[in-house]
């Protein structure tokens, strides 16, 4: 128990220089909760502070892979966003949408004849 517990209160960029992202958004976190708790908002800034707090890995292939989380999901939490920006950064190798037709919409504009008004004008 006290090694599990010692894992516990470790930082994640001790295991990993790629995890320092991560402790920087969950900082920024704690600073957006605080603006929100002073705000007409407080249930925001309660979620925004549980955020990620709950992180359970699986040793796969050598590597920690994150297995199960819990996130806010409140449009102006840094960690959310962060998670949403990494899926958006997917998608053009999703490839479900790279085999999408692809469409291309083409405006011919043609000549017309000057109508008998446009000839008085001139």
């Amino acid at each position: 128990m006290g090694k599990r517990k010692a894992l516990l209160s470790t930082k994640l960029q001790s295991f990993s220089d790629r995890d320092k992202v991560w402790e920087k958004h969950k900082v920024n976190g704690e600073l957006v909760a605080t603006h929100y708790a002073d705000s007409q908002f407080p249930d925001y800034s309660r979620r925004i502070a549980l955020c990620g707090e709950s992180l359970d890995f699986e040793l796969v292939d050598d590597q920690l892979k994150l297995k199960n989380t819990w996130f806010c999901r409140v449009r102006h939490c840094p960690i959310c966003q962060w998670r949403r920006s990494l899926n958006c950064q997917s998608l053009p190798n999703n490839k479900r949408r790279r085999d999408a037709p692809l469409f291309i919409f083409v405006v011919i504009i043609l000549p017309t004849q000057k109508t008998q008004q446009t000839q008085k004008l001139e």
